[in-house]
């Protein structure tokens, strides 16, 4: 008998007698499009393949630009510790300016104290000389009158005195005199502190 199915040939165009049961399924499957079927699945595998391999690598990306970030993050690391020893660098040379600037002001005060110091005792050295001067410009000069005799000047070194106009032999003459200390020349004969009065 022929194979059938619900009353129809299984295999269109064959009545299966005397035929390889072999053959007539690979001419089912031929006649079904069964083939087709698994080269669209096949296709639609390589597809999905394709998409895996993108997805991975896209990872893989993903994982590079995580690296990528790291990376920045320790150039801007290195960047900031940079400028921070810049700026340490930087007050350090501010501090050693500015102890080298108090350094020079405390020399300039020290020179200037040293100056006005000198100054004071170069003043007070003219001072004193001016002084000296004025002193012995006040002392009186030693006289050149005899000092027991005022409103006339005699001689102190004269061996003797008479009155002008008198019997005395000199050598020295004067006219009236006040004797105000001791009368060696006896000008005063009357013993009244005037010498020579004319009579």
């Amino acid at each position: 008998p022929a194979d059938t199915f619900g009353g129809t040939p299984a295999f269109p165009g064959r009545t299966g007698q005397g035929s390889d049961r072999s053959d007539l399924y690979t001419e089912w499957f031929l006649d079904c499009g069964l083939i087709e079927d698994m080269r669209g699945l096949l296709a639609a595998a390589g597809v999905a393949l394709i998409l895996l391999i993108g997805v991975g690598c896209g990872s893989e990306t993903g994982g590079g630009s995580g690296a990528s970030e790291e990376a920045r993050a320790a150039q801007v690391e290195r960047q900031e510790a940079k400028r921070q020893a810049a700026s340490q660098r930087a007050a350090q040379r501010r501090a050693r300016a500015r102890i080298r600037r108090e350094a020079a002001r405390r020399a300039r005060a020290v020179e200037q104290r040293e100056q006005r110091a000198e100054a004071r005792q170069a003043r007070a050295e003219e001072v004193a000389a001016l002084e000296a001067e004025e002193a012995a410009a006040a002392e009186p000069e030693e006289s050149e009158c005899d000092s027991n005799y005022s409103e006339a000047c005699l001689d102190p070194y004269a061996s003797d005195y008479d009155c002008e106009g008198g019997s005395g032999d000199g050598p020295e003459y004067t006219g009236e005199v006040a004797v105000v200390g001791e009368d060696r020349h006896g000008l005063d004969s009357d013993n009244d502190g005037i010498g020579c009065e004319p009579y």
